[in-house]
């Protein structure tokens, strides 16, 4: 299993993920959150002491929220995007992601589009881009961008209550992930923080199967156990170059577990 930490401002979060690696070496993925008003910091301050989550704590992967009611910026900017991927792959990192659809209040929907990520992925081949929450409620564009786009992923982030209170509409939603997107390309997001314990859905995501209905009216396959393992953590582990089999057998034992 692999576990993405936000960072959050002040220094017990440096404190807690600092004990993490120590316990859990090559399990724990470090992802940083980055938020507008630190932009103008990261890019032109190459001191900034937030490049320390990379550098000394291990970040492997900075999220980014580019929709704001005042103040966005498109993920495909030249003056202010591009920086900030280069910074990246800079300090290596090659996975970077973004909160698109499930506007925060009154924002404009438009600026949470996905459609800005395209360019972008042409022009950073080598980045690999997650789009959180399916981007909703604009999932065609999310699924046809990720179909087309090699290096664009996508985090089921902010939809898995859809499984429990729409189990219809989801495996409508999953059907056609895996048939136009690929299993390969997806990615488990809890939301614990905000929904609760993740075990209840991890449980229904576990019994989901697509229903003969729409396997046949829309030639949806089947969801397997391989593709479930997948989006719950190989996928993303593969993509931080992370050895699940290693880390597992070298971490500490959790108390109270065998």
């Amino acid at each position: 299993m692999t576990i993405a930490v936000k960072r959050v401002s002040g220094r017990p979060t440096s404190a807690i993920l600092t004990v993490a690696k120590k316990t859990s070496p090559g399990i724990l993925a470090n992802v940083m959150r980055l938020d507008d008003p630190w932009l103008r910091a990261v890019v032109w301050s190459p001191s900034v002491h937030r490049f320390l989550y990379v550098t000394e704590l291990g970040a492997r992967s900075i999220k980014f929220y580019n929709g704001h009611v005042e103040g966005s910026w498109a993920c495909d900017d030249p003056a202010v995007a591009y920086p900030l991927y280069e910074k990246c792959l800079e300090l290596g990192v090659d996975v970077v992601q973004f909160h698109k659809g499930i506007p925060f209040g009154d924002q404009n929907m438009e600026t949470l589009r996905p459609n800005d990520l395209q360019k972008a992925a042409r022009d950073f081949p080598g980045m690999k881009f997650i789009i959180h929450h399916l981007a909703y409620p604009y999932v065609d564009e999310t699924i046809s961008i990720a179909a087309r786009f090699p290096n664009i992923y996508l985090a089921l982030s902010g939809t898995v209550s859809l499984f429990m209170i729409a189990p219809v509409r989801m495996q409508h939603i999953m059907g056609r992930l895996l048939y136009e997107v690929g299993s390969a390309k997806l990615l488990w997001g809890s939301e614990a923080a905000l929904v609760g314990s993740p075990e209840p859905y991890l449980r229904t995501f576990m019994d989901l199967a697509i229903s003969d209905e729409l396997m046949d009216g829309y030639g949806y396959p089947q969801i397997t156990r391989a593709d479930k393992e997948a989006i719950l953590g190989l996928n993303f582990a593969r993509m931080l170059g992370m050895d699940l089999a290693q880390a597992v057998a070298s971490a500490s034992p959790v108390p109270g577990r065998p």
